[in-house]
């Protein structure tokens, strides 16, 4: 997992990479859970994560730094996973904010559907806009490409109140 991220921290810190690595494997020697602070035995087997980050601080200059963890990856007392708990106590307290695609637009179902209708409109027209302009030029109907592009002026006046005009539509 390494997500590049920008973020200010204590205004004066800007981290600008960040990644973490985990293994799992049998503890060579004892150690102290990072979740629970409970003694992690010797043979036990042990999750270990290494948090690598690279920041620039006021005079810009590239720092780096790294930092170790060792959970439980399943603690003998009770059957805990620390390290699962914790990432889920983590996850917990961060809000997702979904970031693919575009933002959807606020509207009423009423308005939702009359906006679907224009655009499915726009469509059709561009389609039919399209068919006759392909055609050869002594067949062409010039007066039909001079109603439709009518028709799509219409359309845009009709869709700005509800929600504005889309990018694609130039």
């Amino acid at each position: 997992m390494t997500p590049d991220c920008t973020m200010h921290y204590n205004d004066h810190i800007q981290i600008w990479r960040q990644a973490i690595d985990i293994w799992i494997g049998s503890c060579r020697r004892t150690a102290k859970c990072h979740h629970c602070g409970h003694d992690i035995k010797l043979g036990e087997p042990v999750v270990r994560g290494r948090l690598w980050y690279q920041y620039k601080d006021r005079q810009l200059e590239a720092r780096k730094w790294v930092k170790n963890f060792r959970w439980h990856a399943r603690r003998e007392s009770d059957g805990l996973c620390c390290w699962l708990e914790q990432a889920l106590v983590h996850l917990s307290k961060q809000k997702y904010v979904e970031r693919r695609g575009r933002k959807p637009l606020i509207l009423s179902p009423e308005v939702r559907k009359e906006r679907l209708h224009l655009l499915q409109c726009r469509a059709r027209v561009m389609q039919q806009l399209r068919v006759e302009s392909e055609k050869a030029p002594e067949v062409r109907n010039i007066e039909r490409i001079i109603i439709l592009g009518g028709w799509l002026e219409d359309l845009r006046l009709e869709i700005q109140p509800l929600g504005g005009v889309p990018k694609s539509w130039g």
